[in-house]
């Protein structure tokens, strides 16, 4: 598995959105856009409704906040390209929709529907950009749920990456090929 994924992956306010959104352009044909953010205040409402109007009016979106690869099975779009923004967004609605659950119930949840959704992205579709935030560089949280998030993005982030075809890390705007 890593024919056709593409992993976009930077810190906040990057550009890494706008780098995967500029590289599914280039294909020149509609895109399906999966964004996992879900709206909780003002302020997400807005970063929401700035991506939206970005997207050529062309592209279908599908807001799915967890059950990513369950909603691409049922949609079964026609189209040929997608694109998932983003990974952080998907890893802290599953923690904030579970709080009972323990590291290991979120860790192994996590693994199955990431290997899940690879696999379907795979045999679905020819080309799928996925976007992460990178959080290895940033400090240690010093509160559990924090702690949780970044051990979850860090292995998600890193399975992805061995699945994918091509990894790109976005600085500050600027994009440094990983992969291959």
């Amino acid at each position: 598995m890593n024919g056709n994924i593409n992993f976009v992956i930077g810190g906040i306010r990057s550009g890494k959105s706008e780098y995967a959104e500029t590289l599914a352009k280039s294909s020149g044909t509609p895109i399906l856009y999966l964004a996992t953010g879900k709206s909780t205040d003002s302020e997400m409402e807005n970063r929401i409704a700035k991506h939206q109007n970005n997207r050529p009016k062309d592209w279908v979106t599908l807001e799915e906040p967890l059950y990513l690869k369950k909603a691409l099975a049922e949609l079964n779009s026609p189209l040929d390209i997608l694109m998932i923004d983003c990974m952080d967004f998907w890893i802290t609605n599953r923690l904030t929709e579970n709080p009972e659950s323990n590291y290991t119930d979120h860790e192994e949840w996590i693994e199955d529907q990431t290997k899940d959704l690879l696999a379907y992205c795979e045999s679905k579709f020819s080309q799928t950009i996925i976007v992460s935030s990178e959080v290895g560089a940033s400090l240690v949280s010093e509160y559990q749920i924090g702690r949780w998030f970044q051990d979850l993005l860090g292995l998600t982030n890193q399975f992805i990456t061995k699945h994918s075809a091509t990894v790109d890390y976005i600085i500050a705007g600027n994009t440094l090929r990983i992969k291959p």
